[in-house]
């Protein structure tokens, strides 16, 4: 809640910059937070809007035009290809725009204008930065809705008030969920990977637990939509596969055809979402709303991710091969 109710005006300055082409870069979490940015802004704003990683874009640049806006994010404000496309793009007179936790960053200094997380302090993967991001871009997206006309004002203040209930709500439930992803977990057999599903807005989530499952669990895992998995990877389906799926919103007829289609080839199906789904395991969340799904979407995933490294006697605050903030390419 913090991120929306001390960046709100900065939100609304930097919100008159999302015009023609703008893009966003980041690596890893910042660059999953990035496409909900997208979808969102797409969506709400009708903004034309790029994704893209920053390693990727050092590289193999597009074309820059003058005063074309960029969006770098990154937690640490310190990721080594992040901070170099800040330069790059400084020789090129884009609009830089950082979006960080930590104000006196490298990134942060080599931008124009600067969006804090107030996620507070990482030990290890990013969990608070991440949904302390998507807070940041739900608010960026109607803020920006708001000036070209497409939200009203009542509309934006809704917004506003709908990301913070979804926060108090997640608080308060939070022993419940930490117990009942406990016992999940524990119930869940053996399995040797993972695919976490999902559609829209709630493909962030998929991906960046995804992430967390490799950092964390040390476990092959990849987050994708759901409409990808159909066209090939299903073919890796099996009782060896854990499949976690993100329901809800406008596609939910789809994702339970395809929790069907899982349990018809006994792969282990986790569903997390608003409705109770075809499956002994599943977390039953409150939200409604398509676009706060991703919240208490991220919060569950990041328990199940937590809860599944203490099964495997792993700790979930330690990295073997690399370090907190990557600092070489």
């Amino acid at each position: 809640m913090e991120t929306v109710t001390q960046e709100n005006n900065e939100v609304d300055r930097v919100a008159k910059f999302v015009t023609g082409n703008t893009r966003f870069l980041g690596m890893g979490s910042s660059y999953f937070a990035s496409l909900y940015a997208k979808y969102l802004l797409q969506e709400t704003a009708h903004a034309s809007v790029e994704v893209g990683l920053s390693s990727e874009f050092l590289h193999y640049p597009t074309s820059v035009r003058r005063g074309q806006v960029f969006f770098l994010v990154s937690q640490s404000g310190e990721s080594v290809e992040t901070v170099k496309a800040a330069t790059l793009l400084r020789h090129k007179h884009a609009k830089i725009i950082a979006v960080t936790n930590q104000p006196e960053s490298s990134l942060a200094a080599a931008s124009h204008m600067t969006l804090l997380m107030h996620a507070g302090q990482e030990r290890a993967s990013a969990t608070k930065t991440f949904t302390s991001t998507l807070a940041m871009f739900h608010r960026l997206a109607f803020f920006t809705a708001t000036r070209k006309n497409l939200v009203s004002p009542a509309l934006l203040a809704k917004s506003n008030d709908g990301i913070i209930s979804c926060a108090k709500s997640i608080e308060e439930e939070m022993p419940h969920l930490e117990e009942r992803i406990r016992r999940l977990v524990n119930q869940i057999r053996s399995y040797r990977s993972i695919a976490v599903l999902a559609r829209g807005f709630n493909l962030a989530s998929a991906l960046q637990s995804a992430l967390l499952f490799k950092e964390v669990v040390k476990v092959p895992a990849e987050g994708m939509t759901a409409g990808e998995f159909m066209h090939g990877p299903i073919e890796m389906a099996s009782p060896e596969l854990l499949a976690i799926i993100l329901t809800g919103g406008r596609t939910s007829s789809l994702m339970d055809k395809l929790v069907g289609r899982l349990k018809r080839v006994r792969a282990e199906t986790l569903t997390i979402g608003p409705q109770a789904r075809r499956t002994k395991l599943s977390v039953l969340l409150k939200e409604r709303d398509e676009t706060l799904l991703p919240f208490p979407s991220i919060v569950s995933l990041n328990l199940i991710v937590y809860f599944a490294a203490l099964k495997r006697r792993l700790n979930p605050d330690r990295f073997d091969h690399m370090s907190k903030v990557t600092l070489v390419e």
